[in-house]
């Protein structure tokens, strides 16, 4: 068939026109000659409609603020984006964007000149940690221990993951026990309570009190207590006399098993006055004999040999970590030995 306008002979017309004519003759895109971006000085974000994201390259930042500019006439759709930008000054560009236009099922290509005006200023987040403003402060505790230093790092992971690239921390403090992370916003800070609840089987009591109105609405600050318990799986406690490995049951309770196998279940407050075995409390004793069953170490302070039912040492093991309690010495499993340096099994 042929096209009305030019002649040329097509399988296809779309309203009457071959596709080239279509795009031709009619405007398939009015796109903004000028654009404003705005660019938060501290994070880098960029405003977007009302929104403030966070993007991987100016690039996307640009691709994203002419789209939400552009207006396509009916029956035309842009597909994709793509931009090519030149420096005039610091704060100028100019930007040739190719865009992707599709109509009735066919695709060509028309390009536009974009100038960018960058401006700087801070978004409001950025703002609220500049002048130290929070929504919410989370508490997070653990009853008669300290948090240690593999528990935090994972805990701090969580706060990080849940940010999403944003600036949420406005500041950390250390207490007794404990540690409380202000946070800029209380959705955030929900988030991440919710995550330690999941993780650690934390308890999170939220406490909301009045701060202030701001356009006829009261705005709240909300303390969040999250109570971490004081063992956890794989913890290592000498307690009646014993080594137990602690592993927490439902309902507080806590399954307590010694280096000969034998278990018992308690409740956590049985424990209280349990010795949490830390990593500075063990010595380390060199292998004399060894075979998959048992090992023989010698305790160089007294010159004695002690025999040992083998855990968990890789026949290779030349050295074993021992708890040294009264008269009594026990074999202190290389996994839990891993646990409290905080290294991979």
């Amino acid at each position: 068939m042929l096209c009305p306008k030019c002649g040329k002979t097509v399988s296809q017309l779309h309203s009457g026109l071959c596709i080239d004519c279509v795009f031709t003759e009619k405007v398939p895109v009015h796109v903004s000659e000028r654009i404003e971006m705005l660019v938060c000085t501290d994070c880098g974000a960029v405003l977007v409609g009302r929104h403030w994201e966070k993007f991987e390259t100016e690039n996307d930042a640009l691709k994203k603020l002419i789209y939400m500019q552009l207006e396509c006439s009916p029956g035309f759709r842009c597909t994709e984006i793509d931009t090519e930008c030149e420096k005039l000054d610091r704060n100028v560009l100019s930007c040739e964007a190719k865009l992707s236009l599709e109509y009735d099922g066919e695709v060509h290509e028309q390009k536009r000149q974009v100038t960018i005006f960058r401006r700087k200023n801070l978004c409001p987040d950025c703002s609220r940690i500049h002048g130290h403003g929070f929504s919410a402060v989370i508490q997070i505790r653990r009853k008669g221990r300290e948090i240690g230093a593999r528990l935090l790092r994972e805990m701090e992971d969580i706060v990080e993951g849940a940010a999403a690239g944003k600036r949420q921390v406005v500041q950390r403090e250390d207490v007794e026990n404990g540690v409380d992370i202000y946070i800029v916003d209380n959705g955030y800070a929900r988030a991440v309570c919710e995550a330690l609840k999941r993780k650690f089987g934390a308890r999170v009591k939220a406490s909301p009190r009045l701060h202030t109105r701001r356009e006829g609405k009261d705005v709240y600050r909300v303390t969040y207590l999250v109570e971490i318990e004081r063992f956890e799986d794989g913890d290592l406690v000498y307690y009646d006399g014993d080594l137990y490995t602690v592993a927490p049951e439902r309902a507080g309770k806590l399954l307590l098993r010694n280096q000969g196998g034998k278990e018992r279940v308690v409740m956590g407050e049985t424990l209280k006055n349990a010795e949490i075995i830390e990593f500075e409390m063990l010595d380390e004793l060199k292998v004399v004999y060894r075979d998959e069953k048992e090992i023989t170490v010698l305790d160089e302070r007294t010159m004695k040999l002690e025999k040992f039912t083998n855990i968990d040492y890789p026949q290779a093991a030349e050295k074993v970590w021992v708890l040294k309690r009264e008269d009594n010495i026990y074999l202190v499993p290389l996994r839990s030995v891993k646990k409290m340096r905080g290294e991979a099994e």
